[in-house]
């Protein structure tokens, strides 16, 4: 059960719409894989290795994320001394 729960709040991250929940999603699921290794010493490599792979898509997820926040704040500030 511990090895789906990281695998479902991952999923759950990547496959969130909303974008104020994007980076409470991300974090849910990197404290669960940080959890899940920190647990057991004897993960097998292909979930290991799945696990390095899902906190660096993780990472690009909430970069990304941020970076559109930081646009979208720009626009608004740009649109509002321009009215």
């Amino acid at each position: 059960m511990v090895e789906t729960q990281w695998r479902s709040l991952f999923k759950a991250a990547i496959l969130e719409l909303d974008p104020n929940q994007v980076q409470a999603r991300a974090k849910a699921a990197e404290e669960a894989i940080y959890a899940r290794a920190s647990r057991d010493s004897r993960i097998p490599r292909d979930e290991r290795r799945a696990m390095d792979d899902a906190l660096c898509t993780l990472r690009v997820l909430k970069r990304k994320q941020s970076q559109r926040r930081d646009s979208s704040r720009r626009f608004g500030a740009s649109e509002a001394l321009q009215s």
